[in-house]
């Protein structure tokens, strides 16, 4: 098992190899067939593989929007929760007459269902969905439960449920329902019956021996990095924010004054870079919108 270092459209990524949102979906449903929503590349396409539906928001990233396109699935023309809230009511009906499959629907929760800086805007869309939620049927009809697969952590997700009500309260007594799946599939809530999964346990055999291991190779790699976030702050101009992440890695989320062009990006994560590139073994994997050659090539 390798570290990657991840660079996004949202933050700085440092995690194993292979650790998707995917693996918590599986250990929720199965095998199951499900619709699954979301705005970036590298998350949705390990659901593309399994073959899920899927679809977008219309502030998806445009490879998303043509994946969703090339898997025949549905590309909103708005926005987030007025995306979902489409979907749910308008798209997802007539998905079922053809499509009689679908265990379950699961959102991504950033971009997708939650956009911090939209909440009084979305606050319309997010009673559709409760009410959506209220009278789901179950899984395999034409309302079958909806729940959220992210990266998020627990607090950040928190946020989201104040709004999205997945909860005792609103989630029908009969419903057998998915679990809210977070920090890349490594833990995973079920509203119903009030538990926290720590999916990374090896009685669950989700993960690999040496998981824990590089985790902690990784938090100690992250301690180091933090130090230095002052400093690259002061040089960028903005605020960039550490989310602690103890199961899946190291997460740097960059301000959104730098979440603009690509080329804004490349000069945002060549700075970070630069500034802990010492820190970095040589064993480091690049993935995600720039290569190692790319963050190096970039001077202020």
């Amino acid at each position: 098992m390798k570290m990657l270092y991840i660079s996004g459209p949202q933050s700085l990524d440092i995690k194993p190899e292979g650790l998707s949102r995917s693996i918590g979906v599986k250990f929720a449903v199965g095998k199951k067939i499900i619709v699954y929503g979301d705005d970036m590349l590298l998350s949705m396409t390990p659901f593309a593989k399994q073959g899920a539906f899927l679809m977008c928001p219309s502030n998806a990233q445009e490879e998303v929007k043509k994946l969703v396109k090339e898997n025949r699935g549905f590309v909103s023309g708005k926005r987030s929760t007025e995306a979902v809230a489409e979907f749910l009511t308008k798209i997802y009906p007539k998905w079922h007459d053809k499509h009689r499959l679908i265990h379950s629907i699961y959102f991504d929760k950033d971009g997708v269902i939650w956009e911090a800086e939209r909440i009084e805007q979305n606050i319309p869309f997010f009673k559709v969905i409760n009410d959506y939620i209220r009278n789901c049927q179950g899984p395999y009809t034409a309302h079958p439960p909806i729940s959220i697969a992210t990266g998020a952590t627990w607090e950040s997700t928190l946020k989201a449920l104040k709004h999205i009500r997945l909860n005792k309260e609103n989630i029908p007594a009969s419903m057998p329902w998915p679990p809210i799946i977070f920090e890349e599939g490594c833990l995973a809530f079920s509203p119903t019956t009030e538990s926290t999964f720590d999916l990374t346990e090896e009685k669950y055999g989700l993960f690999s021996r040496d998981f824990r291991e590089i985790i902690g190779l990784i938090v100690e790699l992250g301690e180091e990095i933090n130090k230095r976030v002052p400093e690259i702050n002061k040089q960028l101009g903005l605020d960039c924010k550490i989310v602690h992440k103890e199961r899946s890695g190291y997460t740097l989320d960059l301000p959104f004054g730098a979440r603009g062009s690509k080329e804004e990006l490349k000069k945002a994560h060549s700075l970070i870079y630069r500034n802990i590139r010492d820190l970095l073994g040589k064993d480091m994997e690049f993935a995600g919108l720039f290569t190692k050659q790319e963050l190096e090539g970039v001077e202020n």
